[in-house]
């Protein structure tokens, strides 16, 4: 049925992606438990209608309790590749950074709260071991602040520009549930800063790129404006939201890290660094 068949990654719920070849053209392939592809289709299709564009479904093929899910394959290069081969110095490019800003303008976040029994942030903290009940506090705290479950809509949830192509294509949709409004466009502005800079000699990813202060004046105000603009029901300024979504954001790369202790240290150090900048918790 499929030729050439090849691993690109196992995900957490064992759901199996590959390349292959199906009916003479080049597809991805995500085989695993019936449910999860179905629920993974109905959430994608749910993000069309908030406005992001996605790649077409091409059939879905099942098997008793497993399915497989036929996809099209996005032959244009990562945004993440495009932005790199590109960049205005260390800083993101003007017209990348351009480029982003428009096609969030169009993102609608219309769809409240499907399954409030998934949290993804509450799931990955019950996870935590005793010694790291610092970012459970850390996570409540900030639950309270945004006034987190009045502010859930449908979103990606790893919306970074890794996963999205340079004509802003998403894929990778593991991660797809209930976050606060916006988290995904902050997520997707702020996520770089996440990452130590390559002269901490740090194993581990680093940082690739960043902005500069003029460039994060212009992403602030953009999403100042969509967050007045949204009816958010907070009571906070609209940058110390995005505060708050980025600290989130953080807590979301700590949590869901494979890599060594080193880096986790950093990371670590670097989310109670941000804490107390804001003045939610002492170290």
């Amino acid at each position: 049925m499929f030729k050439d068949l090849e691993l690109l990654k196992k995900r957490r719920n064992k759901t199996s992606i590959y390349t292959a070849i199906y009916e003479n053209k080049k597809v991805i392939v995500k085989k695993g438990l019936r449910e999860d592809i179905e629920f993974e289709e109905s959430q994608k299709n749910h993000l069309i209608e908030e406005g992001y564009i996605v790649p077409k479904t091409l059939k879905i093929l099942r098997d008793n309790s497993e399915s497989s899910l036929v996809e099209e394959f996005i032959e244009e290069e990562m945004l993440i590749e495009s932005i790199l081969n590109n960049l205005s110095g260390v800083y993101i490019n003007d017209d990348h950074l351009n480029s982003a800003i428009l096609f969030f303008k169009k993102i609608n976040y219309v769809k409240k709260c499907y399954d409030l029994k998934k949290d993804p942030f509450l799931d990955l903290c019950d996870s935590l071991n005793s010694e790291d009940m610092y970012i459970r506090s850390l996570v409540e705290k900030i639950f309270l602040k945004i006034n987190y479950k009045k502010n859930l809509v449908l979103s990606h949830g790893d919306l970074t520009p890794f996963n999205i192509s340079k004509t802003f294509k998403v894929i990778d949709f593991e991660d797809v549930s209930n976050y606060p409004m916006f988290f995904d466009m902050i997520s997707f502005f702020y996520s770089y800063i996440w990452f130590p800079e390559q002269n901490l000699k740090i194993e581990g990813p680093y940082l690739l790129y960043r902005m500069s202060e003029r460039q994060k004046t212009e992403v602030d105000s953009f999403l100042v404006e969509k967050i007045k603009r949204s009816g958010l029901d907070i009571e906070l300024e609209p940058l110390e939201y995005i505060q708050y979504n980025i600290l989130l954001r953080g807590v979301w790369h700590y949590l869901d890290c494979q890599e060594e202790a080193e880096f986790l240290d950093w990371r670590f150090n670097k989310i109670k660094e941000m804490a107390l900048s804001v003045g939610l918790l002492s170290v």
